[in-house]
């Protein structure tokens, strides 16, 4: 093969109140996956990749996005070490009613690391919450993975398992 053909079509839409729909064009027949990336200012050096998805899966739910914000997307296919050009860019704004999207939690506080567990708290600033998705990434990863999730109210997460020379990095967002 010569290359990897660039996914097209790309576009963003709001959906529901709670997360930006990506769909693209699967152009290609021989890639591994795609990774999605995102940015806020629509230029070449702020883009992050945030999440991949495996082949022929041509659509993406990004739920880490604040209410009235705009995001930016783009997509590209990959097979092993080879990539394709960039699919087109489009952006979206999740809007939606602000009753029914849940306020999003902060001060998120590490209180405790033994080498083999991480336990960590936040604060709910909602009351209208089905509970919080918990994302982490290692110094080693490329983007924040959803790890696990917990109920409403709850407040504080415990993962054991984790390497004991390694960085971890949290994201927490709140979902109904």
């Amino acid at each position: 093969t010569d290359g990897i053909t660039a996914p097209s079509d790309l576009k963003a839409q709001s959906v529901d109140s709670s997360f930006i729909k990506v769909t693209w064009q699967d152009n290609s027949n021989d890639e591994d996956g795609f990774y999605i990336e995102r940015t806020q200012i629509n230029d070449s050096s702020h883009w992050e990749v945030i999440d991949a998805v495996i082949q022929n899966v041509n659509q993406y739910s990004d739920y880490l996005v604040t209410r009235n914000l705009k995001y930016y997307y783009r997509v590209k296919a990959y097979s092993g070490n080879i990539f394709s050009g960039y699919s087109n860019t489009d952006s979206a704004i999740l809007g939606g009613n602000p009753s029914v999207i849940p306020v999003p939690p902060s001060k998120l506080t590490l209180f405790k690391r033994t080498p083999k567990a991480i336990s960590m708290g936040w604060h709910d600033n909602s009351g209208n919450e089905n509970g919080f998705i918990i994302f982490r990434k290692s110094e080693r990863d490329l983007f924040f993975k959803i790890i696990d999730s917990v109920n409403t109210d709850v407040v504080t997460y415990q993962e054991v398992g984790v390497s004991p020379i390694l960085n971890y990095y949290y994201k927490i967002c709140s979902y109904n």
